[in-house]
């Protein structure tokens, strides 16, 4: 998967980064990535939330 477009799925998302989605959730529960919902059962993320997640790793990683 690439970053191509700009919004991405739970399951899009966990393929991307090779986590499961339940890693997804918590990465959003302890507040490290960013979701946006577009109803109330809908959650997607956008392109530059998933880029600021990868960001902030690096730093850590450094």
């Amino acid at each position: 998967m690439s970053l191509e477009k700009n919004l991405f799925t739970t399951a899009e998302v966990a393929e991307y980064l090779t986590v499961s989605k339940c890693q997804v959730f918590r990465l959003v529960k302890l507040g490290r990535l960013k979701q946006t919902y577009l109803s109330p059962k809908r959650v997607v993320f956008k392109k530059s939330a998933i880029e600021d997640f990868l960001a902030s790793c690096d730093k850590v990683a450094a």
